[in-house]
């Protein structure tokens, strides 16, 4: 559980204080990653419960897109 809280301060906190917004997409893109693996290994295992894994999968990768492109909210 903890792991999951520091990586959402990675995408959270440099947004909020203005320092260091590079690492955003940075952190977006290894959170996708995890959510990747993850998705692989539940297949793996044949177990159906990994479609909150897709929507964190999703979400990190359009916070990735919009962070690199300069589009944010």
């Amino acid at each position: 559980m903890q792991q999951h809280r520091c990586r959402a301060l990675g995408l959270i906190l440099p947004g909020i204080f203005r320092v260091a917004t590079f690492l955003i997409p940075a952190a977006a893109i290894g959170m996708a990653l995890i959510m990747a693996l993850s998705i692989a290994f539940h297949i793996s295992r044949g177990e159906k419960g990994f479609t909150i894994n897709i929507v964190a999968l999703l979400l990190a990768l359009f916070v990735a897109w919009g962070r690199s492109t300069g589009w944010a909210l």
